[in-house]
């Protein structure tokens, strides 16, 4: 017999199971094809090691370069009557400018030749008649001048609005050749990440045919992993999370903790 007092303090307990070391989530790269196309070239291998930038394959569409040629025509087409339609509304402005300029001068001249009038009428030189004839003809041509200036201010938001319609539909064809040229780009697959070519559950081989959307590579950061380990069900209440671990690679023990439970358990 040993005696001893009862005492209060941590416990622990030591749960162990088997398992993997498997890439993080955020650590992995699926890299979809973005149109319909055909592997013709594989330049990198899995295992190999990637950048960013590196090609792992080269994809042919010649479906979206005849696209892409249609679209670029489209441009040009497009560009082409935007600047015809300015050049044809900028005629037009101006010819209305010149009326106005035309009619804003005899406007000055009548009011010029109005007021000369009344003077001489004042002076008795000219009759009352001819007076009032020179302040009609200077009012009519005041009417005119304001309509010519209300003119040219509509004809001028009408030119805004006709060359704004002309540059959406530029805008519109840019757009759309931005994407298929996006997409042609995209025909030579880039890794994306630095890391390791990971195998597909079915490899790419050249002559495959791939639908838009299809994982034609897949590309994992080795240094970022995480360990999945196979608890048994009599020790999987014993597992919270946030609780220290410590993880043998069989290269070494290394320090963790658990970020998460499965909610289903099997085995």
């Amino acid at each position: 017999i040993w005696p001893d007092t009862v005492k209060r303090g941590d416990f622990t307990r030591n749960v162990r199971g088997l398992g993997t070391l498997v890439p993080r989530e955020e650590s992995i790269e699926l890299i979809p094809a973005q149109t319909d196309a055909t592997v013709v070239r594989i330049r990198v291998l899995p295992g190999t090691k990637v950048t960013p930038d590196t090609v792992l394959m080269d994809l042919a569409d010649p479906q979206l370069q005849q696209q892409l040629v249609s679209q670029k025509l489209a441009l040009d087409g497009a560009l082409a009557d935007y600047k015809s339609l300015q050049a044809t509304l900028n005629s037009a402005i101006m010819d209305k400018k010149s009326a106005a300029a035309a009619v804003n001068s005899q406007y000055s001249q009548a009011e010029l030749q109005a007021n000369t009038d009344q003077k001489l009428l004042g002076l008795g030189v000219i009759s009352g008649i001819q007076a009032n004839l020179s302040k009609n003809n200077a009012e009519q041509l005041t009417a005119q001048h304001q309509i010519s200036i209300e003119q040219l201010d509509v004809n001028q938001k009408a030119i805004e609005v006709q060359l704004a319609s002309a540059q959406t539909k530029v805008d519109s064809a840019r757009a759309l050749l931005d994407l298929y040229q996006k997409q042609e780009d995209e025909l030579h697959v880039q890794a994306g990440i630095s890391g390791v070519v990971a195998s597909l559950p079915v490899p790419m081989a050249v002559g495959m045919h791939v639908t838009a959307g299809t994982s034609v590579a897949e590309v994992i950061d080795p240094t970022q992993l995480k360990a999945a380990l196979q608890i048994a069900e009599t020790q999987a209440h014993d597992i919270l999370l946030g609780q220290k671990a410590e993880i043998d690679t069989h290269n070494g023990i290394v320090p963790g903790h658990v970020t998460r439970i499965d909610p289903s358990v099997l085995n």
